[in-house]
């Protein structure tokens, strides 16, 4: 049962793979769809949909600057360095 399931798996993606011959005579035309573009009867039309990201990022930017006694900051809080 285990390897039936792999096998199905890669039977059902070969064939959707597969491709499919047009019959002789039909013309196939593949046009961007706008303004000039004329539909007749029976055509087909196909779109893929259209992703759009927005992105609106706030940033803030802090500049830390040592005071005139910095150096004496871990005598007054009692953290010696070893």
């Amino acid at each position: 049962m285990k390897k039936i399931i792999p096998v199905l798996a890669a039977a059902v993606i070969a064939a959707s793979c597969a491709t499919t011959r047009v019959p002789e005579g039909t013309a196939v035309r593949v046009l961007p769809l706008g303004d000039t573009v004329r539909l007749h009867e029976g055509a087909v039309v196909y779109a893929l949909p259209l992703t759009a990201l927005d992105f609106t990022v706030v940033a803030e930017k802090v500049t830390m600057k040592a005071g005139p006694y910095h150096r004496y900051a871990d005598q007054q809080r009692k953290i010696y360095r070893r």
